[in-house]
Parts: C-alpha cells; sequence; structure tokens
C-alpha cells in the first residue's frame, strides 16, 4: 500500500511537472491534434490555477495518507517495547533523564517516522519525478 502510495505521489509530482513545462509551442502543437487527450491537456492548461489547486491538493491527501500508513507499519514493526527499551537506554543521558521513557519512547517513534516518511516524500514523490523530466 505505502509502495503505490508513494508511486500516486510520484505521478501527480510528475504531472505537476508535465502541464507547466509546456511551452506555448507545445500547446499549440496540440490544439492542432484531434485527441481526446490533447483537447483535455489543453483544457486543463486554460486554467492554470485551478489545474495547480488540484493537484496539490491532491498531492497532500496522497501525502497525508502515506503518513497513516507509514505510522501503522512502524507501529507493527516495531514493537512497543523496543521503544521504551531504547528510551530507558537514553533516559541515562543527562540531557534527557528529566523525561520519563514513555515521553522519550514516543518521541522516539514520532523521530522515526517523521525522519522515514520525510525521506521517501521527498526522495520519491517529489525530487524523483522532478529529476526525471530531464
Amino acid at each position: 500500500m505505502l509502495v503505490l502510495l508513494l508511486m500516486c505521489s510520484a505521478l501527480i509530482s510528475g504531472s505537476e511537472v508535465a502541464f507547466f513545462s509546456l511551452t506555448p509551442q507545445d500547446l499549440e502543437d496540440l490544439r492542432g491534434e484531434k485527441s481526446k487527450i490533447a483537447n483535455r491537456v489543453v483544457g486543463l492548461r486554460a486554467t492554470p490555477r485551478r489545474l495547480l489547486a488540484t493537484i496539490l491538493i491532491t498531492n497532500n491527501l496522497v501525502n497525508i495518507a502515506i503518513v497513516v500508513v507509514s505510522a501503522f507499519l512502524i507501529g507493527r514493526i516495531f514493537p512497543a517495547g523496543v521503544f521504551l527499551r531504547w528510551a530507558e537506554a537514553l533516559t541515562e543521558l543527562p540531557l534527557l533523564e528529566s523525561f520519563s521513557h514513555a515521553d522519550v519512547a514516543q518521541a522516539i517513534n514520532f523521530i522515526l517516522t517523521v525522519v522515514i516518511v520525510t525521506f521517501l516524500l521527498v526522495l520519491f514523490g517529489e525530487v524523483a519525478p522532478k529529476y526525471m523530466r530531464n
């Protein structure tokens, strides 16, 4: 499921690049074609603000789904006891000794989720699709 959502994010980001990289000559060439797809592309580009808003909202919804699925998967991969054991070791450090094991365990879970999801989203959902266009 996560891979499918990442692919959707990549396709949506790629579509943004594709639509907004069209030159006036490209649009003119598409107008000359008599295909439904060409007409659809020209029609979508006729309202660029609406098109961009649709792309950004859709990508945000997919990215939220990625975060939710990732949090679920991390919870399944790492049982709660794992984070507590890590927290017990970390709370021995002077900087963290005033925090409870549960709070540190929650922080570890949150940071792990944020780091992994951010890395995946940025790499596969944003950078790769925009780099692939060249």
